[in-house]
């Protein structure tokens, strides 16, 4: 059913490693200075990414041998959380790869002409990534503000409190459900 392919033990390996040199380079420079540089903020959150990807991908695999035994699974309801938990530790698996490829970008730092770009590139994504999260709290904003005016409106349309209006007004709609006709004039 699923297989661990050689690529993820050499990631296995390199996570192991990574956790290693973390653990000792805290203990030696302190946790502070540590966190101070955004390349060593990228790999630890590198390494946790992967740690993430195999714990989750174990704990559902086992646990979708617990859930269906046999090769064929007789029972797809029971194996759908393992299915969602199997793809969600894809997702983390993803974000380490492309968190190792950012910290990649650290080659080009000490470079004297991709060392500047990198650095204006790095505060762009800053600003890039702030102006994200003003546009997502602006976007909830507007949902819940649309949702609170509408909320009434479409509660009465429900309960069929409109039917009364439509059959006054116009007696060709449908008055079971004003839905279905709001568009035949457009």
């Amino acid at each position: 059913m699923f297989v661990i392919f050689h690529l993820d033990w050499l990631v296995l390996l390199f996570v192991i490693g990574y956790c290693l040199d973390i653990g000792k380079e805290v203990y030696r420079i302190g946790r502070r200075r540590y966190f101070s540089s955004w390349y060593h903020c990228t790999i630890v959150a590198m390494t946790t990414s992967f740690t993430l990807y195999y714990v989750l991908w174990v704990a559902a695999y086992y646990g979708l041998l617990g859930s269906c035994p046999g090769t064929p699974c007789k029972n797809p309801s029971k194996a759908k959380p393992y299915m969602q938990a199997i793809q969600v530790s894809y997702f983390f698996y993803s974000l380490g790869v492309l968190l190792s490829f950012l910290y990649l970008l650290s080659v080009f730092h000490f470079s004297s002409t991709l060392g500047p770009l990198l650095m204006a590139l790095l505060r762009m994504l800053k600003n890039v990534t702030q102006f994200f999260l003003f546009f997502v709290l602006l976007y909830f904003a507007f949902v819940f503000c649309l949702s609170k005016l509408f909320w009434q409106y479409f509660q009465a349309l429900n309960n069929g409190k409109f039917a009364s209006v439509y059959k006054a007004n116009n007696s060709s709609r449908n008055y079971e459900n004003p839905m279905e006709s709001r568009y035949e004039y457009i």
